[in-house]
């Protein structure tokens, strides 16, 4: 699976962590959450991912990253 998470989106107190599904330029990427800035809340918006490990994983990165900034 080519599929590609990005956490480096940031608007009002939010980090946005988007996804796309292939490689492919064309395909429209989904915010799949949003971190808190100040309280680290995480806000899904694709409840599917609520549960997939490696998307937990990137969001504990970019948590990590958000406190040691």
């Amino acid at each position: 699976m080519n599929d590609e998470y990005r956490t480096d989106f940031f608007y009002k107190e939010f980090l946005y962590v988007d996804y796309w599904e292939t490689e492919d330029d064309n395909e429209e990427g989904k915010v799949i959450a949003k971190i808190n800035i100040h309280n680290f809340d995480v806000l899904y918006e694709d409840e599917t991912h609520k549960n997939n490990f490696r998307t937990q994983a990137i969001i504990k990165e970019a948590i990590e990253e958000l406190k040691n900034n």
